[in-house]
Formats: structure tokens, sequence, C-alpha cells
């Protein structure tokens, strides 16, 4: 026997084995493929990866039989002039599947050095990897339902986690897109998306310094074999297209797949048409990888804002008042106010004040004054002693224990002009104003898709559909200037005209914007002005503008309400003022269920008491 003949035989003893165990068939090969069931293809199945270069077989994109014996061909190929570019090295992670799967000495296979993975991967001194959950970001529609990445955490205790690789997906949108077209594409599969790589510093900096976004990153329970696998998948990945969906096909659906190697991991929900990124980070929190739970540490990294806001409640009333004046007169860190201070307190005050210089408005874009003052801040802070003067922050509820999206509800309906009745109402998604919390934006909303059906005296009808409805409430919290408390409301969608018309039924746009300060810890007031396009019935004019103030108060961890009070000014009828008010109250009964009353009037007075379900 000849060596030249060795290879062959090796390669004929793979691939007996690999039909013996039918391993093209296998759930993990499939997902490496990420082959998805496809009824026009003649094999059953499609790859959502776009690129040719990922398949080694000319039918490899839709034959997965195929694909594996050309796969396995390759890592026999002899090594060339750059090993990089061996199939051993540009598909890291099929090679280390196969090898698990096959218990197969590696010198089976020729011995190629992977100088560029053994870099990305500093040495393959990773040993865990984590999910990072950024929370939801209201002034960018593609943020407003939070984000997921992982992170490879080093094993080098000497090493900043700052400098860990992340790993992102995200849609390849061409600079300076418009709305419009962003949405549109966005949702009907308009662009192409793929796996990029970078340090964990830039995520960091990005949501919590820039965007104000909390981030949670949830550490999982993988064996290093584990860990092995899906880095050497993200590899090959890397580069790769594929087509992106906002709602279903989006990073969480794709990260999640990743972490779908893992044998019995089974965290995307398979009948619903939308995948959220908080779905997916609760989905890990009710899951098993080894026998343990799949979360094995929680961090929290709160934004600068929270820190900030963390800082100056735990001011006392004295050090309050030196830090709003020195907002306003730097000057005064050299007046008697300030010299009066123990070591503690002016420690106190410029970290507060330092961190307030930098929500404001990003440093880099700010006038030379501020930048001037910011850095006179910090000149003063290294002029004392080093030392933590706050207490941790309280991180609340971790975004994994949040509820399902979906919620359904019954009611029970009192309306005073059609006597009872009953409602119900369904909302795909997300929350409202008094569920947020747990990685949403508290004291705001997102809702779409939401239907109120109301069936009294006269029939089933048609009360609301809310498109869209998006609520973003930024409370006050310090009185410092620029602490404006900025609120905004966007609303699409279908109503009845009033509680009084059951065949009033209108398309209605409206707009709000305006101010919001907390007046306690979980209360907050506001008032906004806007206006609304509708369609003009029943001669109240296409056109209204309006006022609005409104109190938001958690009484408790389970319960709170809102109160709403608007004045509605019709601009091209002659209808006069119209006053419309609500009072909802909610308690939540346990994670998945909640009680509410509520009360409402326009033109006639409805009060409803419901239970409700979230799925």
């Amino acid at each position: 026997m000849s060596a030249a003949d060795i290879p062959s035989l090796s390669l004929q003893r793979v691939l007996e084995q690999v039909h013996k165990k039918n391993l093209a068939s296998s759930t993990t090969w499939l997902r490496l493929g990420h082959y998805e069931p496809d009824n026009t293809k003649e094999s059953g199945w499609n790859s959502a990866i776009l690129v040719s270069s990922f398949f080694f077989a000319e039918d490899g994109k839709t034959n997965p039989a195929s694909e594996l014996n050309a796969t396995i061909a390759a890592f026999f190929q002899p090594v060339g002039d750059n090993p990089d570019l061996h199939g051993q090295c540009l598909f890291k992670g099929r090679y280390i599947w196969l090898i698990s799967q096959l218990k197969l000495q590696g010198h089976i296979f020729p011995a190629v050095p992977c100088a560029a993975f053994t870099e990305w991967t500093k040495g393959q001194a990773v040993d865990s990897i984590s999910l990072l959950y950024a929370t939801g970001y209201l002034s960018n529609p593609a943020s407003f339902y939070g984000h997921t990445l992982l992170k490879f955490n080093s094993a080098n205790a000497d090493r900043s986690p700052l400098l860990d690789v992340t790993i992102n997906y995200g849609a390849i949108v061409p600079t300076n897109e418009d709305p419009v077209t962003y949405i549109f594409k966005g949702v009907t599969g308009g662009y192409d998306a793929g796996f990029s790589h970078i340090q964990y510093y830039f995520h960091n900096h990005n949501y919590g310094e820039l965007e104000l976004r909390d981030l949670w990153e949830y550490e999982l329970s993988l064996s290093q074999s584990q860990v092995d696998l899906i880095m050497g998948h993200l590899w090959e990945l890397l580069g790769k297209k594929y087509r992106y969906y906002f709602f279903r096909k989006n990073c969480a659906y794709r990260v999640a797949e990743i972490l779908e190697l893992v044998d019995g991991l089974d965290i995307i929900p398979r009948r619903h048409p939308y995948v959220y990124p908080q779905t997916i980070v609760t989905k890990i929190g009710e899951a098993n990888i080894n026998g343990k739970p799949a979360i094995k540490a929680i961090k929290y990294h709160p934004s600068r804002q929270a820190r900030f806001y963390n800082k100056y409640e735990q001011l006392d009333d004295v050090e309050k008042i030196v830090l709003k004046e020195a907002a306003i007169d730097i000057g005064v860190l050299h007046a008697h106010q300030y010299n009066q201070l123990g070591v503690t307190s002016k420690q106190a005050v410029l970290e507060t004040l330092a961190d307030y210089y930098q929500i404001s408005g990003a440093i880099e874009n700010t006038s030379e004054e501020i930048k001037s003052d910011y850095n006179r801040v910090l000149s003063e802070r290294f002029n004392l002693p080093a030392g933590n003067t706050f207490s941790s922050i309280n991180a609340g509820k971790s975004p994994h224990q949040g509820r399902p999206p979906s919620y359904f509800q019954l009611s029970g309906i009192s309306n005073q002009a059609v006597n009872e009745g009953v409602g119900i109402t369904i909302r795909p998604s997300y929350y409202d104003v008094l569920d947020g919390g747990s990685g949403h934006v508290v004291n705001s909303e997102l809702r779409m898709g939401e239907l109120k059906l109301n069936y009294l005296d006269n029939g089933l009808l048609l009360r609301k559909l809310d498109i869209v409805s998006v609520l973003s409430i930024n409370g006050a919290r310090t009185g410092l200037p620029g602490d404006h408390g900025q609120t905004w409301r966007l609303r699409l969608g279908l109503e009845q005209q009033n509680l009084l018309c059951d065949s009033c039924l209108i398309a209605r746009f409206q707009g709000d914007v305006g101010r919001a300060k907390y007046i306690w810890p979980s209360v907050v007031v506001g008032a906004n002005v806007g206006g609304a396009i509708q369609d003009n019935k029943n001669g109240y004019g296409a056109l209204y503008a309006k006022s609005s103030i409104f109190v938001n108060a958690r009484l408790t961890d389970n319960s709170n309400f809102r109160l709403e009070f608007e004045n509605r000014h019709h601009l091209d009828s002659n209808q006069g003022d119209e006053a419309v008010y609500s009072f909802e109250f909610r308690r939540s009964l346990k994670k998945n269920m909640d009680v509410r009353l509520l009360f409402e009037s326009n033109k006639t007075q409805e009060y409803s008491l419901s239970i409700g379900y979230y799925w």
C-alpha cells in the first residue's frame, strides 16, 4: 500500500461511519448548515445562508447529505500554501462536531494549523459564553424590543472583560436610509444580514453610555466542548449573509439558533410568528444545560443614566443643593457652600456631577464650555482621595424573569348608554404603560396589533384596533438644568369615535410631545400637547389639537394605576371641545396573570373589570 492510498482509504472509512450513523439527518448537522424546511425543494430543505461560499457541494444549499460528504472530502485535502484557507480552518465548527460524533483520532485528517482562528479565540483561552440583552430603546424602531448578542469570556483573569469578543447579528442597512423604507424593508425581508464581531467595549459604550440602555449579561452553563463548538460555528458564519426579517428571523432568532447547537436546548418559540429578544432570554431562564440551570451567573451593567440617578438619590439634601448650584455655575466648586462639605460629600457631589455632564449630552457633541466644566470636575475629583462613596445600584427584576409578550383579556363592561356586556382584548405584543418593567421601558408602552372587541346590546362591536402605539415617558428626577423629562407618543389605528356611538369606526393618527417629572420615587406626572388626523365623520372634522395631563403611580410591586385627562379642540368643524378622561388600575396576580379596573369617559361613561393572561 502506498502513502498516496491512505487519504482515500481514510475518507472511505469516515463516509461509511457517517452513513451508518445517518449524520446527514441529525439535528445538529441541519443546524450547522442552517437548513430550514422547504417543500419546494426535492430534499425538503433549504439553507438560510445566501452565499455560495458557505457550501462545498454545488447543491449543498438544498442537500444536507451532499454537503456533509463534500465537507468531509474537503477536510482530507492536502494543506496548501495558506493553511487558513483549508476546509478545517474555514469551517471549524463542522470539524469540531464531526470529530466528536465519529470518535476519530485527529491524525486521520491532515494536521492543519489554523493561525487566524487561534488568534481570533486568543489562543482558545475562552472558557465560557454569555448571552447579552440590551433593554429597549424607543428612539429607534429597530431597537424597540431590545437586542441580544453573545460574548466570549476570557479565562485570563488579568485581561479586562471590555476586551472580550462579542458577536452581533444585524441587518446590513445602507447609510442614510429613510425611516419609511427602513421599516418596510425590515418587515418584508428587504435587507441582507449577518454576524459580525467586535470587542465588548464598543457595545458597552454604544448601549450604556450613548443610548443609555441597561445591559444584562447571562453567563451560560456550557461545557468546554460546547463552548468550542459554538465558537467554531460562529467563526464559519462571519461574513455570511442571511435574509433579515424584523419580527421573526431577527437578532434574537439567529442568536438562539447558535445556542441551540447545544443538545436538548430548545429556546425558539416554534408557533409564534414573531420572536423577541426578551422571549429568548426568558426561555434561557427556564432551560437546563448539562443537567443544571442554563444560566450560571447574571451580571447587571447599568447605563450611565441609571448610575447617575442612583448616585443622585443617595445624596443628602445639602449635597443636592450644592450639586444643583454647581451645575448652574461651576464656580461653586471654589465657593463656601462647597468648601464646607466633608471629603466624602465632596467625592459624592463630584462623581454625580461628572455623570450629569455625561448624560446631558455626549461630551464630544457639547460646547467647549461644557467640556471645560466637565474636565474641571474630573480635576477636582483627582485631587481627593480614592474611594467608593456610593452603594451599588438596585438592579430590580431581571429580564429573564419577565412575563411572555402576548396578552389576552376578558372583561365585564357596564356602559351607561348601552347597559352591560363583555369585552375581549388580544394584544400580540408587547407591553402597555401599566405592565412595563423587567426589561421594558418603565412608564412607557409599545403595543402592536392590539384588538379590542365588545359584545353589548347591539351585538359584536370592534371598539379599537391599535396598529401601533408607542409612548415614551422619561420623567425628570433631579431638577438639574437639562433634565426636562421628555415624553412623546405616536399612535395609529382604528377606533370608535366615542363611547356613545357603536357605528362610528374611524381611522386616526395621533401624536403628542410633553414633559414629565417624578414627584415621588414611584409617581410621575406630566403634560402633553399634540393633535390628530382622522376620518371626517359625523361632522367632527379631520383635525383636532389636544392637550393632556397624566399621573402614573406605582403603589406596590404588584399594583399601579394611570390617570389621564385630555381636552380636544376641533380645528375644522363646529363641534365644541371634548373632555376625555380615564382611570385604570392594575393588580398583578402572578407572573402571567393580572386583574384591571378601568373607568373611561367620552360622551358617556363606561366601567370594566378584567382578568388578563400573558402568553
